[in-house]
């Protein structure tokens, strides 16, 4: 799997980790991916969030992973109450 998306190669992108934004009462956690080679598509930021875990090291890095490969930088979100973002699960931002 050493070709994978699912293995990290840092050759290809670096992570920010730990990025906080305050969102009225809450702050959100998140990880951004950027690329090492940015071409035209390095104007654009994709924010990933996963539906189901809500925390940013799951499909997101997944995510994350594959788009920086195409020169995408990513932003990975961990939603509400989950990892190092505040609030409940069951709140919406």
């Amino acid at each position: 799997m050493a070709n994978s998306i699912y293995a990290p190669h840092p050759n290809w992108y670096t992570v920010e980790h730990g990025i906080r934004a305050k969102v009225g009462r809450h702050v959100v956690d998140a990880d951004l991916y950027l690329p090492r080679k940015r071409g035209k598509r390095a104007t654009h930021l994709i924010c990933a969030v996963s539906g189901y875990t809500g925390i940013k090291d799951l499909y997101p890095r997944l995510f994350a992973e594959a788009l920086t490969r195409k020169g995408f930088p990513v932003l990975a979100v961990e939603l509400l109450g989950y990892g190092e973002s505040s609030g409940a699960a069951s709140e919406v931002l």
